[in-house]
This record gives structure tokens, sequence and C-alpha cells, in this order.
């Protein structure tokens, strides 16, 4: 019934995601799998394995079917989610990481942020590996959520393009998180600098980089400190 009930909303509430913990991991396991198995609607399987991602470890062998299947009817960011929460976490990232390289460029840009579910430094190199122009502000996002470090910022605040744009957006998502994900996730930068330095590390990148994007996002985070 519980199972039911979840399907049916928009988004699982906290209260019912404190209800499926309650229940024995083993029970909870067994229905899942159950549904799982007799449903192709991605619909309903990205519920399964938001409610699997509540159990743990108890629901690794749910996640790696759901692996074996993707990506036919196994919505990407519940099985990463999944993943983070059931998998250790390298064979975890690892998969993640492999199937995004699998996917078209369009699709990999739009799936990305799926990452943010390990909140790894790991995410941090792959943005290093893979960002190109143009960026938006998921990459951003992605970093914020990924153990972000001032050490890290001033590293890709005088990197140039694209990683300079990542850096402020990451920044601007860590002082004012927009999005109901990041904000559950309450984002910090770790070891912060004092205002000067930071202030210092910003106006550097709007002189080395003199364009509206960066004026303005600069401009929108110095209002902030």
């Amino acid at each position: 019934s519980l199972l039911d009930y979840s399907i049916t909303r928009w988004r699982i509430e906290d209260e019912v995601i404190e209800r499926w913990k309650k229940l024995q991991a083993d029970e909870v396991c067994i229905a899942l799998n159950r549904r799982f198995g007799a449903t192709k609607k991605a619909a309903v399987r990205s519920v399964i394995l938001e409610v699997a991602a509540t159990t743990g470890a108890p629901a690794a062998d749910l996640v790696l079917q759901a692996w074996r299947e993707h990506p036919h009817g196994v919505p990407f960011w519940s099985l990463v989610q999944a993943s983070a929460a059931c998998l250790p976490f390298e064979d975890g990232f690892d998969r993640a990481e492999k199937a995004l390289a699998d996917m078209p460029e369009k699709t990999r840009r739009e799936s990305l942020s799926a990452l943010a579910h390990f909140r790894s430094p790991r995410a941090l190199l792959w943005i290093e590996d893979n960002a190109s122009e143009p960026t938006t502000e998921v990459w951003g996002r992605l970093a914020a959520a990924s153990s972000f470090s001032w050490q890290k910022a001033q590293e890709w605040l005088t990197s140039g393009r694209p990683l300079n744009l990542i850096a402020i957006d990451a920044l601007l998502a860590i002082a004012d998180p927009r999005t109901p994900f990041l904000r559950s996730l309450r984002p910090k930068l770790d070891a912060l600098p004092d205002e000067r330095d930071l202030r210092q590390a910003l106006e550097a990148t709007v002189v080395a980089d003199p364009v509206p994007r960066v004026e303005q996002r600069v401009g929108s985070l110095l209002l902030k400190l």
C-alpha cells in the first residue's frame, strides 16, 4: 500500500521516506523487486529506485538489475540516486561515469547533474575531463554539490574557460541554491576564504574575462558577501 501511494506522488515527501525507513529492509526489497519486475513504466520504476535509495545496501541486487536493463525503462537520475545509496561508491560512480560516456552529447549534458547524488570530489575531476562550451548552470550546480573547495575554485577561476565559468556558477549555487534538490543538500564551500581573498579572486576573474556573463554573475556574488 505504501508503494502504491508513493507511486501516485509527484515527489516522495520526507514523511513518506521516514515511513519506508521504519519497515524491515528485507520486506521492502521483496516488494520493490516484485514491482520492478512487473512493470516497464519508467515513471513507476523511477519511484521504485527512489524508495530503494532509502533502504541502502540491502537493495543492491535491485539496483544491479536496473543497471542490466538500463537505459530501457530505467530513468538515469533515479538509477544514479539508488546507486549512490545502495552500491559501494567506486562501483556506483564507475557505472554512472561509463553510462554518461556512452550517451550522445545532448543527452549527456541533460543527465550529468545526476552525479551530484554521490556528493564526491570525484565529480569535480569528471567535470575537468568533460566540460566544454557552451556551459550552463547545471555544471556549476554539480560542482557545488561535490565538495567544492576554495582551492579548487581558485584553480578553476584562473584556468580560463569553461572552468572559470563553472567555478562562478558553483559559488553562486552555494551562496544561493535555487533548485529543491540543491537546497536539500545544503552545499558548502570547503575551506572558506576570508571576504577579501574571495573578492580579490572574483574581481581578477572579471579583469581576465570581461564578458557580460562573468560581470553579471560575479556582481551577484559580490552582493552576497
